[in-house]
């Protein structure tokens, strides 16, 4: 994966939990390679997670009349660790917010 494509998938994902959060947090491992992004936002409903991976997919009811957005950040994002042989993952927190976990390797 070039260095670009890594920067576009950390910025996406870390641009929409700020958008929905005032907390971020980036952890990662080394074996295998995985990073998290986790915040304390609403999260997604669970029946939605896989959904909003899709292009043009907006979760309405979580925004508010000043945020704008296509549906296309975390859908480049998963397009992206695909093509570089990995997995984006999205989850519900048990305390709130939601953690979006990239997997490589």
């Amino acid at each position: 994966m070039n260095i670009a494509a890594f920067d576009r998938i950390v910025t996406n994902l870390v641009e929409n939990a700020l958008k929905f959060s005032a907390s971020v947090t980036i952890d990662s491992t080394a074996t295998p390679v995985t990073i998290s992004i986790l915040d304390d936002g609403p999260g997604i409903p669970e029946a939605e997670l896989q959904r909003v991976l899709e292009p043009f997919v907006t979760l309405d009811e979580a925004r508010t009349a000043d945020e704008t957005g296509t549906g296309l950040g975390l859908a480049i994002s998963n397009l992206l660790v695909r093509q570089a042989g990995g997995r984006l993952e999205l989850s519900n927190k048990p305390e709130g917010g939601l953690c979006a976990r990239l997997f490589f390797g």
